[in-house]
């Protein structure tokens, strides 16, 4: 079905956990966007779910500050994520997810 899950703030505690079950339950053609401020712990726990059944993908991401990241704002990574597929099945910040839409 090619889902793709985002899960902020996920490098640790309920955020890793969350990622480590979607990135297990989830089919092989389905990807886990793990995301986290420290681009050491995010590769860190990209490589802790190595085995994983989904792809697991991490990207250094910031939802608390404006910027968001030092190369560009995480409005523009969202948009151009969202641009470059039909939807989001599954996003987390927290426990709280959500769906968005590609424009």
């Amino acid at each position: 079905m090619n889902r793709i899950a985002l899960i902020t703030g996920a490098t640790r505690n309920l955020g890793f956990s969350l990622a480590e079950g979607l990135a297990q339950r989830l089919e092989p053609t389905d990807t886990v966007y793990l995301t986290g401020r420290d681009p050491a712990r995010v590769a860190e726990s990209v490589q802790g779910l190595s085995n994983a059944r989904a792809e697991v993908r991490g990207e250094v991401l910031d939802v608390a500050r404006p910027e968001g990241r030092s190369n560009g704002s995480r409005i523009c990574w969202c948009r151009a994520m969202a641009a470059s597929i039909s939807s989001f099945p599954i996003i987390t910040r927290g426990c709280s997810p959500t769906t968005i839409r590609a424009p």
